[in-house]
């Protein structure tokens, strides 16, 4: 993944020194979108630890009862 984006920075770098009017067709789309992907990577990197902790309490307080339930369904059908 990573040779991929630095041949892409190389091919970008190449049109901009080349042929900048595909280059600017090209830049226009991905700089709108990068505003966007900047705003989810920052609210990832802010909320990730309140998911993992969420993921923890909800398989502290569900998780051992499912299994729980789920030996007791099994003892049920083997009987």
């Amino acid at each position: 993944m990573k040779t991929l984006i630095n041949l892409g920075l190389l091919g970008m770098i190449a049109l901009y020194y080349f042929d900048q009017p595909s280059f600017l067709r090209i830049e226009a789309p991905f700089v709108h979108i990068i505003h966007y992907l900047l705003i989810i990577y920052i609210v990832w990197i802010l909320f990730a630890d309140f998911f993992k902790s969420l993921k923890k309490r909800l398989a502290e307080r569900f998780g051992f009862t499912l299994k729980k339930w789920k030996r007791k369904v099994n003892k049920l059908r083997h009987n």
